[in-house]
Order: structure tokens, then C-alpha cells, then sequence
């Protein structure tokens, strides 16, 4: 069904957008020319043979791509195509999952100052929050909960020679998620 603009003597198309969130992904869809910018639905009627762009900026999470309409498919947050009938589009956002991003941490001397950091990314919500879950640190070492935003911070004076193999887990608002580590202190 299209839309008949009687003032302005041309028939129009309405263009419907929707939002798939998934986890605690969200996103804000809107267009070239303007008449969409979206919470999580919002439709528009547009000229018949415009060119629209459609541009999906992340709140929260990462961009999952277009699903359904004319730039199904495509991962990339700006979708262009002509208008040239009722069309709908469905931006997908979703949280990216929490995970420990360091895989091996740098070894250290006995009696000499140690300094390693332990990196996360994805999830949602801050600061992350880490601890030791299995295993332990050599003597003489420490992590903090957290140091920053998505990090924390191993420190200390090792005190003996060996290696120490030691599951670290990280927590935010999405959940938790863990990696097994070690560090091998010499002379």
C-alpha cells in the first residue's frame, strides 16, 4: 500500500525500522534524509525512489548487523538503497561477551619488582571486577580487584623460584568469565 502526498502530488512509501537487541546490547537507528531515528521501532513515509541511508550507532554492546530488509546481511552500520516500496529494516545490536583478553603473562625474577596487567573486554556495566579462583600466585605477589575500567593489575616482590598456574575470573553486570594463567619466577 502506498501513501498518496495530496499537497505534494507524489506518492510515498513507509519505511519501518525495528531493533534486535540481544543481551544487553542497544543501539539508535537513523537516516539520510531525515524522518527515522529510532528507539526500539519507529516508521516513516518517504517519497517514492529516495535515496535513503540508514545509519545504526551503538549505546551499548557492538553493531550486529542488518537482518532483514535491503541490506540484510551486511555487518556494516550504514545501509543505502532506494526506496521503491513499503520496505522494513531490522538493525541487530548485542552485547559483545565478557572474556579475558590476556593470554600469558610475563615471567618474573625472585627479589626483583614484578608488574603484569590482565585485560578484559566486552560485557557491560564497570569497573570488572577480578579474582583468583583456582591455584594461587607465586610468593610475593598480589592482584588487585580491579584497575581501571576493564583491567586489573598483578604486583609485588616474587620471593621463590617456580611457576605458578592460577585461574583468574573476571565479573561485570553480563556475567563472569575465566582464564587459566601461570608465571615462572627465576633466579
Amino acid at each position: 500500500t502506498a501513501v498518496f502526498d495530496l499537497a505534494g502530488g507524489g506518492e510515498r512509501f513507509i519505511l519501518a525500522v525495528n531493533k534486535a537487541l540481544g543481551g544487553l546490547g542497544n543501539g539508535v537507528v537513523t537516516s539520510n534524509p531525515a524522518g527515522i531515528d529510532c528507539g526500539p521501532t519507529c516508521v516513516n513515509s518517504f517519497p517514492a525512489g529516495t535515496s535513503i541511508t540508514l545509519f545504526a550507532s551503538v549505546d551499548a554492546g557492538e553493531f550486529t548487523g542488518w537482518t532483514e530488509g535491503p541490506c540484510a546481511g551486511s555487518t556494516d552500520p550504514s545501509c543505502t538503497f532506494t526506496l521503491d516500496g513499503n520496505t522494513t529494516a531490522t538493525a541487530g545490536f548485542a552485547t559483545q561477551p565478557l572474556m579475558i583478553t590476556t593470554t600469558e603473562l610475563p615471567d618474573g625474577n625472585v627479589g626483583a619488582d614484578y608488574t603484569a596487567f590482565i585485560t578484559s573486554s566486552g560485557g557491560f556495566g564497570s569497573p570488572d571486577i577480578f579474582k583468583i579462583v583456582s591455584g594461587r600466585l607465586p610468593r610475593g605477589l598480589v592482584m588487585d580487584r580491579s584497575f581501571g575500567v576493564q583491567s586489573t593489575v598483578i604486583h609485588g616482590v616474587p620471593r621463590e623460584v617456580g611457576t605458578s598456574t592460577f585461574t583468574v575470573q573476571v565479573e561485570d553486570q553480563s556475567g563472569t568469565a575465566t582464564r587459566e594463567l601461570s608465571i615462572t619466577v627465576g633466579t
